[in-house]
């Protein structure tokens, strides 16, 4: 099992991946797990958060962490 949030490791050295969401974003009962899956899917996600975090394009969560004071 690897952690991270290094997109390009983990589609180098995993064979499933897992995507968890923070719950404080969830809508209620919507499961964390919002990806479980290889690789290869992971990139052709629909998912506009996994497909964005995938595209390294989560600039928009992180204004929003940062204003929160979150990070």
């Amino acid at each position: 099992m690897v952690v991270t949030h290094d997109m390009h490791t983990a589609t180098k050295v995993a064979d499933r991946i897992v995507m968890l969401y923070p719950p404080s974003r969830l809508k209620p009962d919507e499961p964390q797990i919002i990806f479980d899956g290889t690789p290869a899917q992971i990139e052709r996600s629909t998912d506009s958060r996994v497909a964005q975090f995938v595209r390294g394009e989560a600039g928009e969560r992180l204004m929003e962490m940062r204003k929160s004071g979150t990070i």
